[in-house]
């Protein structure tokens, strides 16, 4: 097997064509030694070899004759693709599960890619214990980024931060915990799309993750994402023959018939009733949901209003993971001072019109004397944007006429303060003067949790609106944050 001088088509199939290996180019990056989906348009990279050193036109990879299997870049340094140390590879096979193995001449698997996962695994594929998955940096960029997924030696299973850009663990924010420690071996994803956990008798410890999508209709991965999720995917529906052909034996082969054109007529009518019957109805539920919201007095504002409220958006108060804040003020409630934050629409793709405006509505309706308070919204076609009332906001922004830095030196105060009170158990120095808080102190350690978690530095730890909401609820779990100012020198 020799690829030399990587184009887009140096790569070898398995025998199904499901799978590739060889080299993808990456955005101008460089170039992937990599596994992929063959038979899907995004061509979905499974495995890489290099993904911390991109190599450049020119480079090869080679199975010797000596029996070793080399990548050399365009400048002739040469990376070992196979840990030293192993027998002389006799030949190199790229498997329909998606596994590529190097073998000796005995037919012994000397190495294989499902022993050396990088941020997903596949159906069939086992993780041993001390074995990891490491998130990549981003969608394009495919180096080792700042999560990690560990089934531990004492059978813990975990998903970690790291100390980047170093790949050693930080502090994990999920586990399995008890129903595994001591006891866990392996990290099974099998044929049906079940993730779990087992003992050494083979006995299912923790269910990890399950998917309803059969592996022989669709393509399925799990992965540690970017964002430090791990997620086990309804990937692609795979192409299936056709089931309405007629085999005729005095035919030396099969026959496809084209039949029931006129049934398949009537059910493409009755599909055609049934999608506008759901979007009338989706549209009257979204017509409900907002007059819901006007009737706990929340203000609807065009688009058209809110770039005047805050003349074109001219001024930015800040920005997160879902959007950003600007300034303004509602002349129709004397010149009050709101910030308007426009959301990013990239940040909420697949999320519905009603799940958006019924986590607005639940907004809404918390309204503390310590929360800022949602005063209205604007949900108008491709425009999502909240307006809120502003408080300690105001402050800083008047000091900012004497002190530039005053916005980042208040903000770091108060997440380090705050912080250090939660972890010495003395919250009662945040709200010492509200009688109110004082007679709760429960909600209000649930309140400074989630407040640690929406001022991490880190945009990919920031829970979502909607997770924000749920756990002010009780519907979500609040775990415990971790110290922001671990973060910051963390990153």
């Amino acid at each position: 097997m020799r690829l030399p001088n990587p184009v887009a088509e140096d790569y070898v199939l398995s025998p199904s064509g499901d799978f590739a290996v060889g080299f993808r180019e990456i955005e101008n990056q460089g170039f992937l030694l990599a596994i992929w989906f063959n038979k899907i348009p995004e061509r979905t990279i499974v495995w890489s070899a290099n993904r911390d050193n991109y190599v450049q036109r020119g480079s090869k990879v080679e199975l010797t004759t000596d029996g070793n299997f080399i990548l050399s870049d365009s400048t002739g340094k040469q990376m070992q693709v196979v840990e030293p140390g192993a027998t002389a590879v006799a030949y190199a096979a790229m498997l329909d599960t998606g596994n590529f193995v190097l073998a000796s001449q005995d037919l012994a698997n000397l190495w294989e890619s499902f022993d050396n996962p990088t941020d997903t695994i596949l159906p069939t594929q086992i993780m041993n214990q001390d074995k990891k998955l490491y998130a990549s940096i981003s969608e394009t960029n495919f180096s080792i980024g700042r999560f990690m997924f560990h089934l531990q030696n004492d059978g813990n299973l975990l998903l970690l931060t790291t100390k980047f850009p170093l790949d050693t663990p930080n502090f994990p924010y999920w586990s399995t915990q008890d129903s595994t420690i001591g006891n866990g071996f392996q990290l099974i994803f099998n044929q049906s799309g079940y993730i779990y956990v087992i003992a050494r008798n083979g006995s299912i410890l923790n269910m990890v993750s399950s998917s309803a999508a059969s592996t022989q209709d669709f393509y399925h991965r799990a992965i540690v994402d970017s964002d430090g999720v791990f997620r086990n995917e309804e990937c692609w529906k795979k192409r299936v023959p056709l089931s309405n052909g007629m085999f005729d034996p005095n035919i030396g082969g099969k026959a496809l018939i084209k039949v029931g054109s006129a049934f398949l007529n009537l059910i493409l009518l009755l599909a055609t009733c049934i999608l506008f019957y759901h979007l009338n109805r989706r549209k009257l539920k979204i017509v409900h949901l907002e007059k819901g919201m006007l009737a706990i007095n929340l203000q609807s504002f065009t688009y058209k209003e809110l770039v005047k409220v805050t003349e074109e958006f001219k001024e930015k108060l800040g920005s997160s993971a879902f959007g950003t804040f600007y300034k303004g003020f509602l002349a129709s409630d004397n010149q009050k001072l709101v910030a308007v934050k426009k959301l990013n629409l990239n940040t909420i793709v697949g999320e519905g019109e009603e799940e958006f405006t019924a986590e607005i509505s639940t907004l809404g309706r918390t309204n503390h004397k310590n929360l800022v308070q949602l005063l209205g919204f604007c949900n108008k076609g491709q425009h999502r944007l909240l307006v809120f009332g502003i408080l300690l906001l105001e402050l800083v922004y008047y000091r900012r006429n004497f002190d530039t830095n005053a916005e980042e030196e208040c903000q770091k105060v108060l997440a380090d303060w705050s912080y250090d009170c939660f972890k010495e158990g003395k919250l009662d120095l945040l709200v010492e003067n509200d009688e109110e808080a004082m007679e709760d102190m429960k909600r209000v350690e649930k309140f400074v949790m989630i407040a640690i978690w929406c001022i991490q530095e880190d945009p990919s730890l920031r829970p979502s609106m909607k997770k924000v909401s749920q756990m002010m609820e009780g519907t979500v779990e609040v775990s415990i944050p971790p110290d922001p100012s671990s973060i910051f020198s963390s990153i």
